[in-house]
């Protein structure tokens, strides 16, 4: 009977020969072949009981810890009936079975090879964002060079160099382009569609660099400005906008908020890991300039107990980001900004006024040990929260501050009654108030402008 151990990085670096069982892990096992080379592998019976075999990676590319995480994933899949090894062997089947094997029609197989490869972060496969985004920027690589109809084998570096030369102002998207395609031609070679990847024939001079860092911090002199400038904008567009200011959070994030995540009786925003941009759950603090809002978008809308907070005109999640940006910066006449921006600007405004660098790192949900060194970065996982939640009050009072001192209103704008007339500003001051429905009552005007608590 074949040896059996708990397979480390520590078993497999003194393995010389032969092949090694996991104790743990059924069929989990690491092979030394004869030229040398370690494979980490897996063997298992379909439910129809026929014996597969797939490999998971090599020593010491892929890590002990991370071949075991391919390897539970392979047999979860095994146990819903699937079969890893004859899918990869359909990918590989169809790949070489494209017409032609024409650029377009090898899109398909690729994304089935892309679906199996290990992630860089954490462990398991690449996520489906990633994969979509891949395949997004890949399809509009081939329909700018028209290559989707060529044979891979007759796309050349003419070809990756005229893909540069077409965004060489643009130097994100080039290098979103370049890297995409670059990996599609690198999966061909492997594939042996093509004999060489002609991406690696351009220089690292023609590369296309990295984007330089967004460094932009939006004054609060500038988000009061865009806040009272909101009041332009349709009453669920004017809300949304605002949350992004009252809160740290990204777009797509304030834009998947569900009335089911949110505790506004103790202020209270639980982020579900499906909709952060690392996967963790988080729990955001809201300062009154945001419950305001939330609690008159809940009464307004029937106190739901689900539901999206922002529910778009069409389509599944609000949109029409570069639309509504444009029309925000010719209203507030500030033109400088993105709606990350947002975040750099509570971040650098609460460290000048004294908000610690982790308690800042907490609240903006970054995973602790990617945005620290050291045995700190490895040890040091505290939240805070207490101190996440004096910090967002202290965000929540800087902008009513400022908001206050560019004679605007911190209270949000009301969504009028259907075929009701619209907001309108006043002559005094400039500030944003909100017009007199006809069917209201003095007692319910008054309390739409409620004083700041």
């Amino acid at each position: 009977m074949q040896q059996r151990e708990k397979l480390t990085n520590r078993v497999a670096e003194r393995l010389a020969s032969g092949l090694r069982w996991d104790a743990e892990i059924p069929g989990f096992g690491l092979r030394v072949l004869r030229s040398g080379r370690k494979v980490w592998v897996l063997k298992y019976w379909t439910r129809a009981g026929r014996q597969g075999w797939i490999t998971l990676g090599t020593f010491p590319a892929q890590s002990a810890e991370d071949a075991r995480i391919l390897a539970r994933d392979a047999r979860k899949a095994v146990e819903q009936g699937r079969d890893p090894s004859a899918e990869r062997r359909a990918a590989r089947a169809v790949a070489r079975q494209a017409a032609g094997n024409l650029a377009g029609k090898l899109i398909e197989p690729y994304a089935m090879a892309l679906r199996t490869r290990p992630s860089l972060r954490g462990g398991g496969f690449v996520s489906e964002r990633h994969v979509q985004n891949e395949l997004s920027n890949l399809r509009h690589a081939l329909a700018e060079l028209d290559a989707g109809s060529l044979p891979v084998a007759n796309i050349g570096p003419e070809h990756v160099a005229a893909l540069l030369r077409r965004h060489a102002g643009r130097p994100a998207t080039a290098r979103a382009r370049f890297g995409a395609l670059s990996r599609f031609l690198e999966w061909c070679r492997e594939e042996r569609l093509i004999r060489a990847n002609p991406a690696e024939a351009i220089t690292a001079r023609q590369r296309p660099k990295p984007p330089p860092p967004r460094n932009r911090v939006v004054p609060l002199a500038d988000l009061a400005a865009l806040w009272r400038a909101a009041a332009g904008l349709s009453p669920t567009y004017a809300d949304f906008l605002r949350i992004l200011i009252a809160l740290p959070v990204r777009r797509g994030e304030a834009a998947r908020m569900d009335w089911r995540d949110l505790d506004l009786a103790r202020g209270e925003w639980h982020l579900p890991g499906a909709i952060t941009k690392n996967g963790d759950p988080h729990r955001l603090a809201l300062p009154p300039i945001a419950l305001r809002i939330l609690r008159d978008r809940h009464k307004a809308a029937g106190h739901p107990a689900e539901g999206l907070v922002f529910p778009p005109a069409r389509g599944k999640v609000l949109g029409a980001w570069t639309a509504t940006r444009a029309k925000l910066a010719a209203l507030s006449g500030v033109s400088a900004w993105s709606y990350h921006d947002f975040r750099r600007s509570f971040a650098s405004i609460m460290a000048e006024r004294g908000v610690p660098e982790p308690v800042a790192d907490a609240v903006l949900n970054h995973r602790q040990s990617a945005t620290r060194s050291g045995v700190l970065g490895v040890y040091q996982h505290a939240r805070r929260w207490p101190e996440q939640r004096a910090a967002m009050l202290a965000w929540g009072r800087a902008l009513e501050q400022a908001i206050r001192q560019a004679g605007g209103a911190t209270a949000p704008p009301q969504d009028p009654a259907p075929g009701g007339p619209r907001q309108k500003k006043g002559a005094a001051g400039g500030r944003d108030l909100p017009r007199r429905n006809p069917q209201e009552g003095p007692q319910h005007v008054q309390n739409r402008r409620q004083p700041l608590s």
